[in-house]
């Protein structure tokens, strides 16, 4: 009983694993499900054994990956840190899951305009929560006295961002930029621009 349970979580690991490659190669307009069932090696029937349609598949993925960044982000917000270290921990949690997961990332920025209207209500509104937690924790810095008086609004939407730059950087081909490196140089960017006073230079803000 263990061992079918195990081998059906793995089935359906590398089927994921398989529609997110093909997602990336071709697009979710173009994929269809007989592309999946020619990747997977089985009859085109077989596929609806994963999912019941290529718009629930896509809903699947979508909320993985959304379900995965609010989780991340709920951690930061109830961390006992700082409003920097919390900045500095959001920026890694977008450098990580990007890294880790790249084809669901970018479903997040290129596919999720092919959702059901039904389902693209519920993302959208999910979205929006998450950017609202941003503000929150712009806001905490500044009601600290950390942070600039600024329009978090702006700030949170400058900070989101930098996902679509880093998984359009770390994507590319030939790309030799390091993780560690690249969560580095955008806290102190990011953070340095929104201080009240400006950290010297041998202070570290990875601090979470």
């Amino acid at each position: 009983m263990i061992t079918r349970k195990l081998s059906s979580r793995l089935r359906h690991k590398r089927f994921k694993q398989i529609a997110l490659r093909l997602i990336n190669r071709k697009g979710f307009k173009a994929m269809t499900m007989r592309d999946l069932a020619q990747e997977m090696g089985c009859d085109v029937s077989n596929i609806y054994n994963y999912t019941s349609s290529k718009s629930a598949l896509l809903e699947d993925l979508l909320l993985g990956i959304s379900e995965a960044l609010h989780r991340g982000l709920d951690d930061i917000m109830s961390a006992q840190i700082d409003s920097i270290a919390k900045i500095s921990a959001l920026l890694r949690l977008h450098i990580q899951i990007t890294v880790e997961r790249p084809y669901e990332v970018a479903l997040v920025i290129n596919e999720w305009r092919h959702l059901q209207p039904s389902s693209k209500e519920e993302y959208i509104s999910l979205r929006a929560l998450f950017e609202k937690k941003v503000e929150i924790l712009v806001r905490a810095g500044v009601d600290e006295g950390a942070f600039r008086d600024v329009d978090v609004r702006i700030i949170a939407g400058a900070i989101l961002g930098t996902v679509r730059w880093i998984y359009n950087t770390y994507t590319q081909e030939g790309n030799t930029m390091n993780a560690l490196d690249l969560h580095s140089e955008l806290s102190r960017f990011v953070i340095e621009g929104l201080l009240v006073r400006n950290l010297p230079k041998s202070q570290s803000i990875d601090v979470y």
